[in-house]
């Protein structure tokens, strides 16, 4: 009996048990997302395990792996541009699951974004002609940058001062600029 151990030990530290020992309970999901017509594979499509955070993103030529434990699970198949799908999928231990989902596109219209920024009472002087940010010393500390246009830009915003990329003596003068 402990010569049956050893040899087991050994095997197993050589790594020559199957990867289905390892990763007990587990299979994979695999397959391959393609355009509905012409059969192109489709990059960056989302298949998602409903309900939870696992997941995989498809690859250039439209594959996907995902390694899920023993079960049934719902799947969402999504990429913005074309219809999404819903699928049903029982995963088996030690048993590989192939699934391959063909995408319609789906032109879609998407709605306008509007941002509207606002100053704040407490820290602009509003009553001037122009608007004048009133930042104090604290404030600046705060930011733990030791350059004073960089306090400026994260301690206010709409202030933008742009970091030099020219190393040829232009980096002496850096504009500053409002958004």
């Amino acid at each position: 009996m402990s010569g049956l151990c050893a040899r087991g030990l050994t095997a197993a530290l050589f790594g020559v048990l199957p990867a289905v020992v390892v990763a007990q309970g587990t299979a994979e999901l695999s397959g391959k997302v393609v355009a509905k017509g012409s059969g192109d594979p489709v990059t960056g499509v989302t298949i998602q395990v409903a309900g939870s955070t696992l997941g995989t993103i498809t690859r250039s030529d439209g594959t996907y792996r995902l390694v899920l434990r023993a079960g049934r699970y719902d799947l969402r198949i999504r990429l913005l541009g074309y219809t999404s799908q819903v699928d049903t999928v029982t995963i088996a231990a030690g048993r590989a699951v192939r699934r391959d989902y063909t995408l319609a596109k789906a032109p879609m219209q998407l709605d306008a974004v509007a941002v509207t920024g606002t100053r704040a009472d407490e820290r602009t002087i509003t009553t001037s002609p122009v608007p004048v940010d009133v930042i104090s010393a604290a404030q600046l500390a705060a930011t733990g940058r030791t350059e004073t246009g960089q306090m400026i830009q994260l301690a206010a915003p709409s202030f933008n001062f742009a970091r030099a990329t020219v190393q040829n003596g232009a980096d002496f003068m850096r504009p500053a600029t409002l958004r």
